[in-house]
């Protein structure tokens, strides 16, 4: 954005808002898109929904609710993404105007992937050996670390 730099890694909705801010900035890579080609298929893992143990042992059943609510709500922002950033956008911190048109661009997106799935904790899985490879994590997750 300063003119300071021939390249750059950010992620939505920072590149939207640059792009808005500068359109002669470009959009050369995907790290969603790259992750997608080396893991084999599996979806880069970007947000999630966590509960503590303490909590899942205390209340059997709270895990699945919690994970149904996250659902609904997905749905309701992916069913008309417009009327929910004209809802809610102003909240986040960011302009309903970016937020259109970083999901509408596709590089912002909210799929629900539960981790009950099995392909679901093996992106999750493969994310975090690639994390701990590189000493963001201590140790790699492994099956205990799911509640769902």
């Amino acid at each position: 954005m300063a003119d300071r730099a021939d390249a750059a890694l950010s992620w939505e909705p920072n590149i939207t808002t640059g792009l808005m801010k500068k359109p002669d900035l470009r959009v050369i890579m995907k790290a969603g898109d790259v992750y997608k080609r080396l893991s084999g298929g599996l979806e880069l893992p970007y947000f999630g929904v966590a509960i503590r143990k303490e909590l899942a042992d205390a209340n059997p059943g709270i895990a699945a609710k919690v994970a149904k609510v996250f659902e609904e709500c997905l749905s309701g922002i992916n069913a008309d993404t417009a009327k929910a950033t004209d809802l809610f956008g102003s909240k986040t911190g960011v302009p309903a105007d970016i937020l259109k048109e970083a999901m509408g661009s596709k590089r912002l997106t909210f799929n629900y992937r539960p981790m009950s799935d099995e392909l679901s904790r093996s992106s999750i899985l493969l994310a975090s050996e690639f994390l701990a490879r590189n000493r963001l994590l201590t140790k790699p997750v492994d099956d205990k670390f799911f509640a769902a």
